[in-house]
Parts: structure tokens; sequence; C-alpha cells
């Protein structure tokens, strides 16, 4: 295991490899890399924790291996140069606020063996705040519905969808 907080606040880190022998990265272990750009987790680790790459706004390639079981709470949140990421069929549940702020990811894909998707969890991205996303209301990524517009009078759920996140019809007071 990377340990909570390792390497928190190195400023200059700049690429990263975790090797197969980690099997899991800890909370705040990469917090506030600042200048962290790339980073590969090989096949071995299943589990992210907690703010563990949190506000790391460089960072602009992450590979997430099959070994993936699990994203916790906040890891990639304010990763504002984040792009792309794809979640493999091995992650059942992305926790909240995952992704949240990573205001320049756009492409997301999600595996349908995902089945549980916390509240916020890819909020303030480009994804979400680019109005042709949304459908009569409703934000999907995928087949998992991941918010709702607030002000939305009328919501139809598609019959494929596999998930609502968490949170998603919270304080839709028009419904």
């Amino acid at each position: 295991k990377i340990g909570n907080w390792a390497f928190s606040g190195c400023g200059s880190l700049i690429s990263i490899t975790i090797p197969e022998s980690v099997t899991s990265i800890g909370a705040y272990a990469f917090y506030e890399c600042d200048n962290l750009v790339s980073v590969t987790i090989s096949e071995g680790v299943t589990g992210i924790e907690s703010y563990a790459f949190y506000d790391c706004g460089n960072l602009k390639n992450i590979t997430i291996p099959e070994s993936m079981t699990s994203i916790d709470y906040a890891a990639f949140q304010g990763c504002s140069s984040l792009m792309s990421i794809t979640i493999p069929e091995s992650v059942k549940s992305i926790d909240s606020y995952v992704f949240y702020n990573c205001s320049s990811l756009m492409n997301i894909a999600i595996s349908e063996n995902t089945t549980k998707i916390a509240s916020s969890a890819f909020g303030e991205t480009a994804y979400a705040n680019n109005p042709d996303n949304w459908n009569n209301g409703c934000l999907y990524i995928g087949k998992h519905l991941v918010d709702i517009d607030k002000n939305a009078e009328y919501i139809v759920v598609c019959p494929e969808t596999i998930c609502i996140a968490n949170g998603s019809f919270n304080g839709c007071k028009k419904l």
C-alpha cells in the first residue's frame, strides 16, 4: 500500500507508475502534487482511497487498471486538467465527489458493471456543464443516470438505466 499522505505536496513530482506490488493507494497519498501530469496504475491495485489525487491540477492522464474495484470519496476532485477517464469493468462503485470539479473532464466511459455512483461524482465537469449532454432534464453517462436538472417538472427515466446516482433527485422541488 502507498500510505496516507505519502507523497502529499511533492511539487516536483511529474509522472508516476504504481507497480503491481502495490494493492491500494492511501488517503491523501498524492494530495496537491501540483505538477503531477501522468499516473499509470498497474494491475494489482484494487482501491484508491479518499482524496488520493485531490487537487492535482495538472494531472492530464490516468490509467485505471482492471484490478480496481472501488474509487473512494473525492479521489480525483479538482484535477482540472483531466480530460478523459475510462472506468474499467471491475469497478463496482464510484464514491461521492470522485471527479467533482474536474473542469476539463469531457470524455467519460463507465462500464455497465458499475452499479453504484454516489452523489456529485461527476459534478462540475466539462461533461456535466455541457448542455448537449442533458436530455429532457437528465444527465446520463452511458446507461448511468448521474444527475437531474433541479428545475425539471417532468422526468422520464430510460428503461435501460443501470443505476441512478445517489442524490440525483435531491432538491428537485418541481417534480
